[in-house]
């Protein structure tokens, strides 16, 4: 019994989150910007929706280390978000940013311009795809693709967002040493009343 209650609190902080796969449709989100530049983290964009005004692709996370992956094939992931079309072509994309400051948190772009979505989704950079970010504190994400005029867009993206390693809050670790010494003390005390 006394191992029991010394492996769940080292159960509780090493246990992760679930992994969260989100699809992002390229007809429905994206960002507006002045020019045509790749965004870049801390850079400030501005969200866009189709049709104009709609909600945005939210997501909500504490703080902590998350990876961030290609989705295609795992449960929830829309099979048709293996890659997006623009009046160029077709590519893989995704941008991240603080709902609260609209400032870039993650972008990526993998596998260039290919003809074909099948082509997009077939480049190893893209299958393979896999990178980390930091939160230093809970924020309300926004998910979307790297473009301004979403109409003419199809397809889209799915990626997996997991958390790898949380930020305790500071007062947790203190609180679980607390206890421990506390169910310590009381188990020894048990152990002087029998003896």
């Amino acid at each position: 019994m006394k191992a029991l209650f010394l492996a769940l609190p080292l159960a509780l902080l090493t246990a992760t989150a679930q992994a969260t796969v989100i699809n992002i449709d390229a007809r429905e989100f994206g960002f507006a910007f002045p020019t045509d530049p790749a965004p870049e983290v801390g850079q400030l964009i501005t969200p866009i929706t189709n049709p104009p005004g709609g909600p945005l692709l939210q997501l909500t996370l504490e703080p902590g280390t998350y990876v961030i992956r290609n989705a295609t094939g795992m449960s929830g992931a829309d099979p048709n978000f293996i890659g997006w079309n623009y009046s160029s072509g077709w590519v893989w994309s995704v941008v991240v940013s603080d709902a609260a400051t609209n400032q870039v948190v993650y972008y990526a772009d993998r596998g260039g311009v290919q003809g074909t979505q099948a082509s997009i989704a077939a480049q190893p950079d893209v299958q393979s795809f896999q990178d980390t970010f930091v939160l230093t504190q809970a924020t309300t994400l926004n998910f979307m693709i790297r473009d301004y005029y979403l109409p003419d867009n199809a397809g889209g993206v799915a990626v997996d967002v997991s958390l790898i390693s949380s930020v305790p809050d500071a007062p947790t670790p203190a609180l679980l040493a607390l206890g421990l010494a506390a169910m310590g003390l009381r188990l020894r005390g048990r152990g002087r009343l029998k003896a």
